[in-house]
This record gives C-alpha cells, structure tokens and sequence, in this order.
C-alpha cells in the first residue's frame, strides 16, 4: 500500500468520525439538505457552487447579482450532486466555480469535485474563502471591528483532516494562499458565515464581493 492511498485511508475514517462526533463538521451530505438553486440561469456569467446559503443571500440583493447562478449543498458532494451540477454548467454553457469555508471539509469537498469534473475534462476554479477574501474584508471592515474576531478555532478532528488533507493535495496551499494556509496551519477557520455578514462590513461591501466573485469566475477563461 503506498502512501497516498494510507493516507487516503486516514482521512476517509476522519471524515466518519467527524459525521459521528459533535466535535467535528459534518464531513457528508445532510440528505435533509437538498440541493438549491440560487439565481437568473439566463443572465448568469458564471457557475457558483457553494456550501452554504449565505453568499447567495448577500450577493443576490447587489446590482449585479444577477450575472451568478448558485449551487447550494452543505458538505463532501455526493455522486448525483457532482452530476447534477456539471449537466446545469454544460447544459448552460458555464464556468464551474467552487465556494466554501477555509477549513479542511470545504477543501476536502473542493478537491472531491475537482477530481470529479478532471476525469470530464472540464476545469473547475477554486473561488472559495481564500487570501482575496481575507484582504477584501479586512479592508472593509467596520472601524470597531477586527479580522482576528472573525477567526474560529478548529476542532481536533478537523485540525488532524487539514493535516492530512495538505499532504495529499499540497496544491491547496497556492488556492487558499499564505495567509489562508497559516490560518489553517494555526488550528483557526474562516467561515462564510463570517464574510458574508453585512453587519461587520462598511456599505458597498456586498458589491465589492459581487465584484470578486465575477472577477474569479473570469479567471477560468
């Protein structure tokens, strides 16, 4: 047994222990969480798919809101799900763009659908939180307010699953970038939750998100 499928291995039983414990976040699909679609299919520039609900529900109330169409699914996509979504993107003629938290699930998932989409010859782009994200908000940050609060610690469970998941794709370091992987090396995470939350941010905000998000799904030209 070589050493990429050992630690295959590993991670697959980390993945059910953190479905299994309160400790961890849910590594697999909530079959009571079905799929959910965000957006104007006609007007979209850009496939988006997220983890969670927030992204959609602030970029949808901006003015160019319009140009996304999102995907919805909160954990490791299932087969039917990666399915589901390359039909929409070719059936449409989209970009595929990939949104989730900087922690090791959200990761996990992104490298799940981009091995998915690899083996169909077609690219997916990571637009998730990330570096841009982080100097976005820290730049937008109400004057009471400090990134660092927006920082949550990890888990055990999933601190052992960002070790492990590192190794198997050190490719990852150069999507999320040096601020996003010392972050995830330091044991915090950052959520959309976090990002998303017109609350911490100065207005404008949510159009300067719509503009990142147009900007990356640009990117896979």
């Amino acid at each position: 047994m070589n050493s990429k499928t050992t630690l295959l291995r590993r991670l697959k039983s980390l993945e059910r222990r953190a479905d299994a414990s309160e400790s961890g976040s849910p590594a697999f699909e909530d079959p009571f969480w079905p799929l959910a679609v965000f957006g104007d299919p006609t007007r979209a520039q850009a496939l988006y798919f997220v983890t969670k609900p927030a992204l959609p529900r602030l970029v949808g109330t901006s003015a160019k809101g319009e140009q996304c169409l999102f995907l919805t699914r909160h954990g490791i996509p299932s087969q039917a799900t990666l399915k589901t979504a390359e039909w929409i993107s070719r059936m449409l003629d989209l970009h595929v763009c990939f949104i989730g938290d900087l922690n090791a699930q959200d990761l996990a998932a992104f490298m799940t659908f981009d091995a998915f989409l690899k083996k169909r010859r077609r690219k997916l782009l990571y637009a998730g939180v990330s570096d841009p994200w982080i100097t976005l908000g820290r730049s937008s940050l109400k004057t009471h307010m400090v990134m660092d609060s927006l920082f949550v610690p990890q888990s055990s469970i999933d601190r052992e699953r960002w070790q492990l998941t590192k190794r198997l794709y050190p490719q990852l370091k150069t999507l999320i970038g040096r601020e996003g992987t010392s972050l995830l090396d330091r044991g915090l995470s950052l959520a959309q939750e976090a990002v998303c939350n017109r609350a911490f941010f100065r207005r404008g905000y949510k159009e300067r998100v719509t503009a990142l998000l147009l900007s990356q799904g640009r990117l896979a030209d």
